[in-house]
């Protein structure tokens, strides 16, 4: 198991999802994740780590004897280093999504369908058709949440019907997952 930062599990999660290779390089004290195959950079990294001896040739010599470029430094030089996620992703945790699932719905209650809204408040969907119908859209929002008693009921409801992935996904509506290091990680692309 490597010692990686969350933000680096949240990376590795992403790159897992999008099919990408990676790999990654462990030093004592840090963990780096690069793009590409592990196999290719070790067998280029062989084919550097090669010195020439007094009469031109070249010598192969153990990795580890050598005083050369590490293997961490020539992948830094050629390869890759991914360390920030793609910004058209979110990469959350089950917590995380849940609490972003619900500011984003407590924040577009005006969108929503006015059945929806009655069956989940008990209120007739007439008062939300009358609300939604003055044109103020988003301005509708504080009212139209003032008539919610159970915030979490609501959200529950909401997610049932449509999943998270309707609330988190600006792309598509899809809830994708990965695990890394036990913690399972949600994705979903924003554009």
């Amino acid at each position: 198991m490597y010692h990686l930062t969350e933000n680096q599990e949240r990376i590795i999660a992403l790159q897992m999802h999008l099919g990408n290779d990676f790999f990654i390089v462990e030093t004592e004290d840090a963990a780096h994740i690069f793009a590409g195959e592990e196999d290719e950079a070790q067998s280029e990294y062989e084919n550097y780590a090669r010195t020439i001896d007094e009469n031109g040739s070249f010598v192969s010599f153990s990795l580890e004897e050598s005083e050369a470029v590490d293997f961490l430094t020539f992948c830094q030089d050629n390869y890759n280093e991914v360390t920030d996620l793609d910004e058209d992703y979110l990469v959350l945790t089950d917590d995380e999504a849940d609490d972003k699932a619900k500011e984003n719905i407590l924040d577009s209650l005006w969108a929503f369908n006015p059945n929806f809204l009655a069956s989940a408040t008990g209120i007739d969907s007439e008062v939300f058709e009358a609300i939604q119908g003055n044109g103020s859209c988003e301005s509708n929002n504080d009212a139209i949440l003032r008539l919610v008693d159970d915030e979490d009921a609501l959200v529950e409801e909401a997610i049932s019907w449509v999943g998270r992935g309707h609330f988190l996904s600006h792309y598509d509506g899809e809830e994708n997952s990965a695990t890394v290091n036990g913690t399972e990680y949600f994705i979903y692309r924003q554009n």
